[in-house]
């Protein structure tokens, strides 16, 4: 009975990243929008390939030059029309700043005639960038880092980081004028706020100037003379040429996992799409719900959203992988329970592996193989006992980003 559950978690979870791939989610919205002759693509995120390769497929000699930029190695094989690039992920380097700059000079080119295409997904906001004047790389990494160090939540970060960039903040879409611009956009922001991907190039901002000043004093920022400029400068409130519309989120994944779950014979239940918490507390609150379900008939339940991990131990695992351990360790020595979290793109912190999916068994061959299941979460090390059990999943990167799906079963 385990091993149906987990092979069917693992389908739920393989059909719903399947409905959310950026080349076919790109292709859907496409295929619904008037567009016209005269487009120019830009591309951008770690998505930015598979989009790119959905654009040239349903329009073809349409695109009259396109740009493609991504981080290190999600490049695949040439797009005609493309200028293809990669830069720096998760920092900023010169190449990012040499990118921002090309997408800039490409959108002030256009005019009323022109119809710019961009397509957006996560990491958008490291691989394109385009500093104010007097503002130089270094300044911008070292109030990244004094803004993650003070533990500032990124709504403020990008506040700040948006005032001093040129290409931030519908900032790329204001460059565009008079052109018409529409933005498809593949989110893998929890509660899909959707100026937040890429920090917005072609959306207006909605955060003030005397906003970006109260999170400076705050967190006693150093702000230079130029930086002071910047911040002094207000971002566009309102751009009438410029539409935006969501391809793929962690609803949309969701909704793809309760659709197949329904389809297995599942009693099907979405708890939340919006899941932002501790990864051993989510496991551990969701064992608790399946072992009230256990033996009282097929049920599912579907989570998306992306949880956190604070290091304390010195082990390898990812957020996903921890939270599998935290329910192994509360469903231990229970039938009729299968559960699974699994990152959409493929990879799970600093390991090559999605997730993990455990069973009532999972914490008794951990402890077979050596592990002291409850250590091992103490410690982080949640890759090493899943790895002893057999419980990592490994699917390679994916080529989509929208989150993590935690699916769990109880029959």
């Amino acid at each position: 009975m385990a091993s149906d559950l987990r092979s069917d978690c693992l389908e739920i979870a393989t059909y719903s990243i399947g409905e959310n791939m950026p080349q076919k989610a790109t292709l859907e919205a496409l295929g619904k929008l008037d567009i016209g002759d005269r487009i120019t693509c830009l591309a951008v995120g770690k998505a930015a390939w598979h989009m790119a390769k959905a654009a040239d497929t349903a329009l073809g000699d349409r695109i009259a030059r396109g740009i493609i930029i991504t981080k290190t190695g999600h490049l695949k094989e040439d797009i005609p029309g493309f200028f293809a690039m990669e830069a720096g992920h998760p920092i900023p380097d010169d190449r990012s700043l040499k990118a921002g700059a090309l997408a800039l000079s490409l959108a002030s080119s256009l005019d009323e005639q022109d119809h710019l295409m961009v397509l957006l997904s996560g990491g958008g906001s490291s691989l394109m960038e385009s500093l104010m004047p007097g503002i130089n790389l270094e300044d911008l990494i070292s109030i990244n880092r004094t803004l993650l160090e003070s533990g500032a939540p990124i709504e403020d970060i990008n506040v700040v980081r948006k005032r001093l960039s040129m290409v931030k903040a519908g900032r790329l879409a204001l460059a565009a004028s008079p052109a018409r611009v529409t933005t498809l956009i593949l989110s893998d922001i929890v509660g899909n706020d959707l100026e937040a991907v890429a920090s917005g190039p072609t959306m207006p901002d909605r955060a003030t100037r005397e906003q970006a000043y109260m999170i400076a004093d705050k967190d006693r920022l150093y702000l230079t003379r130029a930086m002071k400029e910047a911040m002094d400068m207000e971002t566009p409130k309102t751009l009438t040429l410029s539409e935006t519309i969501s391809v793929g989120d962690v609803t949309k994944l969701c909704s793809a996992a309760s659709e197949r779950a329904m389809a297995l014979g599942y009693e099907t239940t979405v708890l939340t799409a919006s899941l932002r918490c501790e990864a051993k507390e989510a496991g551990s609150f969701l064992a608790s719900i399946g072992r009230y379900h256990a033996g009282k008939g097929p049920k599912a339940f579907i989570l998306g959203g992306e949880t956190v991990v604070h290091v304390r131990g010195d082990g390898l695992g990812g957020r996903n992988q921890e939270l599998a351990l935290a329910g192994a360790i509360d469903i231990r020595g229970i039938e009729g329970i299968a559960l699974a979290s699994i990152g959409s793109d493929g990879t799970d912190g600093p390991t090559d592996s999605a997730g993990g999916i455990v069973d009532g068994q999972s914490f008794f061959r951990m402890v077979e193989a050596g592990i002291d299941p409850k250590k091992a979460l103490e410690e982080n090390d949640s890759n090493r006992a899943l790895m002893a059990s057999g419980d990592l999943v490994d699917t390679g990167p994916t080529g989509t980003n929208v989150n993590d799906l935690v699916v769990m079963l109880c029959t």
